[in-house]
């Protein structure tokens, strides 16, 4: 027989069939995801803490006022039980903006009291961790006595009212933060007021 070909009277062999890769789906793309530690890009609405060491007194007072005011709105406060003077070189009290309202018109909110005081300090020279600069905030070179609080203070922390200190100037770390806390904590204490309810925001 000759060689390659199929010996006689045998059935034809059918050609295997090619087989076909299966269909796989392509990926979607995936978001690229923000790396940690990394901010994300700055857009013409960012607030960085240099813009706000940046700011005046005046300049700080206005700025909270704006955001106690949309934070109003937002929850349906109205803003008549806001008050915010724009007067910073005139004798408030110790307080530079008032707000009175319903609890439960609160939730959610900033405005998480029925009554707050605000004082605002700007620029990077005052400290609220040292003692002896809140000392002098909230008495003068007073004694350290409840008759030498600002008005307004008493005011507000007699009507179980909470003191926040804003500080515009810095961006406190959580250590720092603490101590501000418990030192005017402390302070007020002192002064007569055992309970008094305090925040610092920076």
């Amino acid at each position: 027989m000759a060689r390659g070909k199929r010996k006689s009277g045998g059935p034809p062999r059918r050609p295997k069939p090619a087989r076909r890769k299966a269909h796989k789906p392509r990926k979607a793309a995936r978001t690229p995801k923000q790396k940690k530690g990394r901010p994300f890009p700055a857009t013409i609405f960012t607030v960085a803490n240099d813009d706000l060491g940046r700011l005046t007194p005046s300049a700080a007072v206005e700025l909270l006022r704006d955001i106690l005011w949309a934070d109003a709105r937002r929850v349906g406060i109205p803003t008549t039980t806001i008050n915010v003077s724009a007067w910073i070189d005139v004798p408030d009290g110790g307080v530079d903006a008032r707000v009175t309202a319903e609890p439960a018109s609160m939730k959610g909110s900033v405005l998480k009291s029925r009554r707050l005081g605000f004082q605002v300090k700007a620029g990077s020279g005052f400290q609220p961790w040292q003692e002896s600069d809140l000392r002098a905030e909230l008495f003068g070179d007073q004694p350290v006595k409840k008759a030498n609080l600002g008005a307004s203070v008493r005011a507000c922390l007699d009507e179980g009212g909470t003191y926040v200190l804003v500080c515009t100037g810095m961006d406190l770390p959580d250590a720092q933060q603490r101590q501000a806390v418990s030192r005017l904590m402390s302070l007020f204490a002192k002064s007569g007021y055992k309970r008094a309810k305090v925040e610092v925001w920076s």
